[in-house]
C-alpha cells in the first residue's frame, strides 16, 4: 500500500498515481491519498487518476485504519 499526499514538490500525487497505476509492476498497489484538498473535483480528478482512496486532513487514525485494511483485505503481498 502506498499513502501519498497531492500536493508534493516536483511530483504531484494525481501523476505519481497515474504513473503507479499505468505501471506493470505497481499497477496492483492500493494508492491511498492523505490530503488538505478537500474540493469534489480534488476526489474525482484522484480517483480518475487511479487512486483507492482518499482522505482529507485532518485524518482520524480509525479512518486511515480502515482504509488500510479495506485495500489490503486479501491483498498478498509480492
Amino acid at each position: 500500500i502506498l499513502l501519498t499526499d497531492l500536493s508534493m514538490p516536483g511530483m504531484d500525487g494525481w501523476e505519481l498515481t497515474r504513473q503507479l497505476k499505468s505501471a506493470p509492476d505497481t499497477v496492483d498497489v492500493p494508492i491511498v491519498v492523505l490530503t488538505a484538498h478537500s474540493h469534489a473535483s480534488d476526489r474525482e480528478r484522484a480517483y480518475a487518476a487511479g487512486c483507492d482512496a482518499f482522505l482529507v486532513k485532518p485524518i482520524s487514525p480509525s479512518a486511515l485504519a480502515r482504509a488500510i485494511a479495506t485495500h489490503l483485505d486479501g491483498h498478498t503481498p509480492r
